[in-house]
């Protein structure tokens, strides 16, 4: 009793962490979610005229990003030029409105892409995949 006793811990043997090879390759993880389209619903059938997407937004977008809409009408196998917004919605041009008489299928995608140096842009989130029918005129 009142004695002081000294007992020793054993020492920690150190372990090595693994030195990087260099050959390891980053996993990339997208930036946001696909973004939830809102207009037109999967499936919808739109009257002829002038068609507005829509979709609400991911968050605030880094320097650099934008939406990348793509668009194709199945029914003609006309693939559309991209469209890059920082809106949450793009109107469609008019001369994509099908004029031949029959209900043309429409699939649209939309992403969160990153403009590189060249000018193009590379998919950092999700891509959200939707069709219409858009009636023509």
């Amino acid at each position: 009793v009142n004695q002081c006793v000294n007992v020793f811990l054993p020492t920690v043997t150190p372990t090595l962490s693994p030195t990087p090879s260099g050959s390891e390759t980053p996993t990339s993880t997208p930036t946001y979610i696909a973004p939830i389209v809102s207009y037109p619903a999967e499936g919808a059938l739109v009257p002829a005229g002038l068609l507005r997407l829509q979709w609400v937004s991911v968050g605030v977008l880094r320097q650099g990003e934008a939406y990348l809409v793509q668009v194709t009408d199945t029914t003609s196998g006309v693939s559309y030029p991209n469209q890059v917004t920082l809106q949450t919605s793009i109107l469609l041009p008019a001369d994509m409105i099908p004029t031949d008489g029959q209900t043309h299928l429409f699939q649209w995608s939309i992403s969160v892409a990153q403009q590189n140096d060249q000018g193009s842009y590379r998919i950092v989130s999700g891509l959200a995949t939707r069709t219409f029918q858009w009636q023509s005129r």
